[in-house]
């Protein structure tokens, strides 16, 4: 019986249109809800036209989709539409804001049979509205089988209907979008580990993310931080805040760091702050502000400047001591030189006016008293060239010397130590290497520093080579052995004063100071010369010195 009564009907007038507008309208200002929207507007079409379903779709043609909108079904927003490029191409090259009515879908194009079918409708109505930004909106009106929809050829006013529910229909759809992009946006706003705040002309805090509720919380969990205002509350005062907020309403730089601010939980922390002045959409001055707390790195930089303290009274406390120890040694050793050149002299004189007639024993014992205290000696005076060079105090009285024949010295007489431990000493003849300028004395003391130290850390049956190469303004010096070698963290201490590289292999020698090297490298140097090693545990070790010939 109803379908008899509506297929009589032509259609609503333009009267009727306006009220279901209006009635949709209002529905869209209430809750714009898409699914809600659909319907109410089939159950308002129903007046004219029975419908199985109402589809609002959006077709796009770059890249080609059909996408559902919204539906008076369960369908989802935002399903893919199945369609054809016979489809694409009628969508595409279709009118503006035209109606087509197809009574028989079979006709139809093959969205619109396939949308039709699972609707069980067997004709339809299409609105489809003009191109914008490549895409086209189409409302689909899938009538009640059996209804005759040819009527609304004749009937602009449906024509009218179907555009004004399209264009609200795509309002509404805009409106969810906005709606989606504001939560989108809330929740990465709330997600930023920066504290954000907006402030209107009066100082008042409009809104404020997470970050800014936990920075400035106003210890309130119910109503936050929204709503204080900067120029009453003690905390921004006090911090310096809301002398900020003044000089960004007045349009200058309002950026401050390291402000300490104390929070409602009583924890003081340190911010970075920076705010803007922009004009609101309602046309009044806004302040919009980002607060970094740096609590941290005001912690840390505090804690490195009292570590940073505390490592300089340590240095300067370790620079005492080693003065002090300076001090103690060069002290002690002139006192002990004193004493042991004298017990020399007198030994020198024993052994010239009684050496003959002194019975063997008691010869043997002053030959031993006379041995320690020549080593004794040499240590004192190996302590005071080390103070002398640590001071800088090294005086080189240079000389026509050849070095050929002074390295031929040294190893002559070491020779008989290595001896003693099996080792083989040599000297490779390179050839004549001509004279350089020298301290005799000092540089025949720091190249037996050098070699001894080579004989001593090789082990018995090892092989020490030396070797002595012209290479034009330089003379280069190598000392190489197949000793114990050097570990690589290690080979960075050893020209330091007293370090000895510790040898198990060599445990049997106590006689080390630590100070042979030292000695050598502070006269090298005091002649314009370089020395430095290359080693490898378990291979050796090689001493290269390149001396000026100046």
């Amino acid at each position: 019986m109803e379908e008899s009564l509506l297929d009589d009907q032509e259609g609503p007038d333009n009267r009727s249109v306006i009220e279901t507008l209006n009635r949709l309208c209002s529905i869209v200002e209430e809750e714009p809800d898409l699914h809600a929207i659909c319907n109410t507007f089939r159950s308002e079409l129903s007046k004219y036209c029975p419908s199985e379903a109402i589809e609002l779709l959006s077709y796009s043609n770059d890249p080609k989709e059909l996408l559902r909108i919204a539906s008076s079904t369960d369908e989802p927003g935002g399903s893919r539409i199945r369609f054809d490029d016979d489809s694409s191409s009628w969508i595409e090259l279709g009118k503006p804001d035209a109606l087509y009515i197809f009574t028989d879908v079979k006709e139809a194009p093959f969205f619109v049979r396939d949308m039709a079918e699972k609707a069980g409708s067997s004709s339809a109505a299409i609105f489809a509205r003009r191109e914008r930004a490549g895409k086209r909106t189409i409302l689909a009106v899938l009538a009640k089988e059996g209804y005759d929809i040819s009527s609304w050829e004749k009937s602009e006013s449906l024509v009218e209907l179907l555009r004004g529910s399209a264009i609200l229909l795509e309002y509404c759809k805009l409106i969810s979008d906005m709606n989606n992009y504001r939560m989108d946006f809330l929740s990465l706003f709330d997600l930023i580990p920066i504290a954000i705040i907006q402030l209107d002309e009066k100082g008042t805090v409009k809104s404020a993310n997470n970050e800014a509720e936990l920075i400035l919380g106003s210890g309130d969990p119910d109503r936050g931080i929204e709503e204080e205002n900067v120029f009453k509350e003690e905390s921004f005062k006090k911090s310096g805040i809301a002398a900020l907020v003044r000089r960004a309403l007045r349009g200058e730089d309002a950026e401050a760091e390291n402000i300490r601010f104390r929070g409602a939980d009583g924890r003081n922390r340190y911010l970075f702050v920076k705010l803007r002045s922009i004009i609101g959409s309602d046309g009044k001055r806004q302040i919009i502000g980002i607060l970094t707390d740096v609590s941290a790195r005001i912690q840390l930089q505090q804690q490195l400047e009292r570590s940073y303290q505390t490592l300089t009274e340590a240095f300067h406390e370790l620079q005492r001591a080693d003065k002090m120890k300076s001090q103690f040694i060069d002290v002690v050793s002139h006192e002990l030189r004193t004493p042991l050149t004298v017990i020399r002299g007198y030994l020198d004189m024993i052994s010239h006016t009684r050496g003959d007639s002194l019975d063997p024993k008691l010869a043997q014992k002053l030959d031993s008293i006379s041995l320690n205290t020549d080593r004794l000696y040499e240590i004192v005076e190996s302590m005071l060239d080390s103070a002398r060079i640590e001071k800088g105090a090294v005086e080189v009285v240079k000389q026509e010397t050849s070095l050929k024949a002074m390295l031929e010295e040294i190893v002559a007489s070491l020779r008989g130590l290595a001896n003693e431990k099996h080792q083989e000493l040599l000297l490779v003849d390179v050839g004549e290497t001509g004279l350089v300028q020298i301290d005799t004395k000092k540089m025949r003391d720091a190249l037996k520093h050098i070699i001894n130290n080579a004989i001593k850390y090789t082990q018995d049956g090892g092989k020490i080579q030396v070797t002595l190469t012209d290479e034009g303004n330089m003379i280069h010096i190598m000392v190489r052995d197949n000793g114990i070698g050097i570990p690589l963290s290690e080979i960075s201490k050893i020209f330091e004063r007293f370090y000895i590289v510790a040898a198990d292999e060599l445990s049997h020698q106590v006689d080390r100071m630590g100070l042979g090297l030292p000695i050598a490298k502070g006269i090298i140097e005091s002649h314009g010369g370089k020395i430095w090693v290359e080693s490898e545990i378990g291979k050796g070790t090689v001493f290269h010195i390149n001396m000026p010939k100046g």
